[in-house]
């Protein structure tokens, strides 16, 4: 039976002060990172947002969902009351535990006076901070606490991990570097603690069924929770409960969903039906005479093809990237960019501000950025210096059917989202 929820959140809580003007309020009251000013949280501000989740709650009802997740991880606006590194209060929201859980248990229970028990209650919190540096933000120990003090107001605990503000956000959102289930360690801690009595949800880059069994079967966690595998498979579990694992469409983890500043209009690069959903049968005429879409693509990227060899073909240590710009991997998403160049901090050397200027059999020479020659011995050379549409070849098979489409990095080079949505939508033409 489906069962449909609904998460509230909030990266920030925005308001009037008493003059009229709109404000942007923050748990210190200290200028964002951008330097935009900040309005330090009033208890009547509180109490003011407290009520609108009330709001949401009975509109959801309303509108027939069954369960509310409430959002207080990851660095969001509520979840910087939890933390004791954050939040550096000293009035009735900030020190103690119970404290800085006083914000949650306001809208915790504005929503349970509006709805009763007609919703469940979820509350999304991070098991960990993740911050680098030791004795700095809460572990999974003090996440026990807090959910041991919330547990009686709510109905499922899911336990994520990591913020926005400590640094490993490719943990938080895992990249294709980092194994399936890879946060599910915090759940486990929480449900195997004596004092909690709630079902303990957990996720983290799940999409395979066996991975799944075995962390309910194990006592991992109750629930395991998945997003981006059914972005690119909204069809994934019943594919699964039908035996058809195999014909399920893998989340290769690019987090292209996620990158909002290049890709506002939200896709993924495997499914090029998501977020057209409601446009589909416009795409999508009647199949008449079956026709044999040839499709040519391609693409270097240097930094995956550096990783590939030093992490996958016994090159680790061997390997030296050089680019001329003062970054690498900056086509990447901001996250998988992160987990890159960790993995190529611990693999290869890499070099920036470097351009090239000869190939030789003993290797190759650059120049860095003030104009000194260096010399890197090597006895294989990769170019991937950049990208162009190879439009000649691609005119050479114009003639050789009667419809005939541009696609991918035909029209310009670009990614795998870009070939697939292209290639999808010049099948339907066809």
């Amino acid at each position: 039976m489906l069962k449909v929820s609904l998460e509230l959140l909030a990266f920030a809580y925005h308001g009037h002060d008493h003059q009229g003007n709109l404000v942007t309020y923050s748990v210190n009251g200290e200028p964002t990172e951008d330097g935009e000013p900040t309005v330090k949280f009033t208890k009547d501000a509180l109490t003011g947002i407290a009520k609108t989740y009330g709001d949401v709650a009975e509109a959801a009802l309303e509108c027939s969902f069954d369960m509310l997740c409430v959002h207080a991880g990851h660095g969001l606006c509520m979840s910087q009351f939890l933390s004791k590194f954050i939040n550096q209060r000293d009035d009735e929201f900030g020190g103690s535990i119970e404290n800085r859980m006083r914000f949650v248990d306001m809208v915790l229970d504005e929503i349970r006076a509006r709805v009763g028990h007609k919703l469940l209650i979820e509350l999304r919190i991070s098991g960990d901070e993740m911050f680098k540096k030791p004795g700095v933000g809460y572990k999974v120990d003090e996440c026990i606490e807090m959910l041991k003090y919330v547990q009686d107001k709510i109905d499922i605990a899911r336990v994520s991990n990591g913020m926005f503000f400590s640094g490993p956000g490719n943990i938080t959102r895992p990249t294709e570097f980092l194994p399936e289930g890879v946060n599910s360690y915090l759940a486990k801690a929480v449900k195997a603690c004596p004092d909690i009595h709630i079902p303990v949800l957990t996720l983290g880059a799940f999409q395979n069924p066996d991975k799944v069994e075995q962390v309910l079967a194990d006592g991992t966690a109750d629930l395991v929770g998945m997003t981006r595998g059914l972005i690119s498979d909204a069809a994934r579990v019943n594919k699964w409960r039908d035996g058809k694992e195999d014909d399920c469409i893998p989340c290769i983890r690019c987090l292209h969903c996620l990158d909002y500043s290049r890709a506002p209009i939200f896709s993924c690069s495997v499914n090029p039906t998501v977020g057209r959903e409601s446009r589909q049968p416009f795409f999508c005429e009647p199949v008449g005479e079956k026709k044999k879409v040839v499709i040519v693509v391609g693409g270097l990227v240097g930094s995956e093809t550096a990783l590939h060899l030093t992490l996958d073909k016994g090159y680790a240590g061997k390997g030296t990237l050089v680019e001329m710009t003062d970054k690498v991997a900056t086509d990447e998403m901001h996250l998988t960019q992160e987990a890159m160049i960790e993995r190529m901090d611990e693999t290869m050397t890499y070099l920036t501000n470097a351009t090239c200027t000869a190939i030789t059999e003993q290797g190759l020479t650059y120049k860095d950025a003030e104009g000194t020659e260096h010399q890197v011995a090597a006895d294989t050379v990769i170019i991937a210096a950049g990208m162009r549409a190879r439009l000649d070849e691609a005119m050479s098979f114009a003639g050789c059917a009667r419809e005939w489409e541009q696609i991918g990095d035909y029209i310009a080079p670009s990614n795998v989202r870009n070939a697939v949505r292209t290639g999808y939508d010049a099948a339907n033409r066809i």
